[in-house]
């Protein structure tokens, strides 16, 4: 999943084409905006989406982002998913040579490597090829490996008390 998270990012929150704000946004304008950021440690992996939205829409907005998560995993857009490999693609291009970009690209990486036996260090032209041969069926049973409710954990910040039980 990690080598494949640039472009499932792009692909859920990046521009006004993105699947979670063009849906939450344009469709239901429920949110403002919508982020996503990866933290990955030696024990696990956690996505956090982020948004501003609508005061008392808060269940709403989770119910929907779980909505689309769990369609995405059925019917991700191939042309939504080709677009995300080609904005990867570009940013990597653009990126490849600015030692910052490098830097982080290989920080988590090493970091996770002194608390794993075994963990092999990949470079961004390993990531980029990974992301531009991946199938549509192989990203969409990523995705649904990945976001389950056994795995779910949701925090919301906000003045009113939300109810997640989901059925």
């Amino acid at each position: 999943m990690m080598f494949f998270f640039p472009m499932f990012k792009h692909l859920l929150t990046s521009g006004f084409s993105s699947l979670l704000l063009k849906h939450l946004r344009t469709n239901l304008n429920l949110v403002y905006s919508i982020s996503v950021k990866l933290h990955e440690g030696p024990y696990g992996v956690l996505i956090q989406f982020s948004t501003s939205c609508v005061p008392k829409k808060e269940e709403k907005v989770i119910r929907e982002i779980m909505k689309k998560l769990t369609s995405l995993c059925r019917n991700l857009d191939k042309k939504m998913f080709e677009n995300a490999k080609k904005v990867y693609e570009l940013h990597y291009l653009n990126n490849r040579q600015n030692a910052a970009w490098v830097g982080n690209f290989y920080a988590n990486q090493y970091f996770n490597k002194s608390s794993r036996k075994k963990v092999n260090i990949y470079g961004p032209e390993e990531q980029l090829k990974a992301i531009k041969t991946v199938s549509k069926s192989k990203m969409s049973k990523i995705l649904c490996d990945f976001f389950t409710k056994a795995n779910l954990k949701i925090i919301c910040e906000g003045p009113d008390k939300v109810d997640f039980s989901f059925n």
